[in-house]
């Protein structure tokens, strides 16, 4: 599982998404996608990711404790 984009982030689609989201706002010029990239972030940051690990952890612990204690979350 270390390989690709997951040895550098435990979640590469979120950060993509995020990226994605970052960077359409400011292609766009708009405000309100740069605004609400915030609480999409946040939602993701406590809600999502939070409770994706605690079902990895628990599924596949002799793994995923390995793997969560080497790479990081975001970049």
């Amino acid at each position: 599982m270390r390989t690709g984009p997951y040895r550098f982030s435990r979640n590469p689609i979120y950060l993509a998404f995020s990226l994605l989201q970052l960077g359409l706002a400011l292609w766009v010029n708009s405000l309100a996608l740069l605004i609400t990239l915030i609480p999409a972030v946040a939602l993701m940051w406590l809600v999502v990711i939070p409770r994706e690990e605690r079902y990895l952890e628990a599924r596949f612990p002799s793994k995923y404790l390995p793997y969560k204690a080497s790479v990081r979350r975001w970049l």
